[in-house]
């Protein structure tokens, strides 16, 4: 520890307040991303990755829509996310949450169509049109 000269102020090394708030949020991110890749698969991961970090309002959703999927496609869905870039837009990219399902699809759509309707258009103020939910038959 120093002391100041002539006025036996007491300095200590602590990180500015910001940083340590900034700290404190990477690490809830870092802990939240993780828990979202327990729960879901990731294709090209470093990129489903950046994608989250740039919109982190994502992450919220995702981890909230693992119930809802569970009470459409069973207790164990598997669901893997991917971002997806528009061939017609350069650099809009979506990120997709792709519905792992050997039901007939019929019946997916269904259960696709009442996601949607009792849960997933009430979260489009959060998504801003950067994720969506697609079925992948097995």
């Amino acid at each position: 520890m120093k002391y100041a000269v002539g006025i036996g102020i007491q300095e200590k090394s602590i990180k500015p307040p910001a940083v340590q708030y900034a700290t404190l949020l990477d690490v809830i991110e870092s802990q939240r991303l993780h828990r979202l890749e327990e729960i879901y698969s990731l294709r090209d991961a470093a990129t489903v990755r950046r994608f989250l970090h740039v919109c982190p309002q994502l992450v919220e959703v995702l981890l909230e829509a693992r119930v809802h999927l569970q009470k459409y496609f069973g207790p164990d869905p598997q669901v893997t996310l991917e971002v997806i870039s528009d061939p017609e837009a350069e650099s809009i990219d979506e990120l997709f949450a792709y519905i792992h399902t050997s039901l007939p699809v019929d019946e997916a759509l269904a259960r696709l169509d009442r996601l949607d309707e009792e849960w997933f258009l009430d979260q489009l103020d959060r998504i801003d049109g950067q994720f969506n939910f697609n079925l992948e038959f097995a």
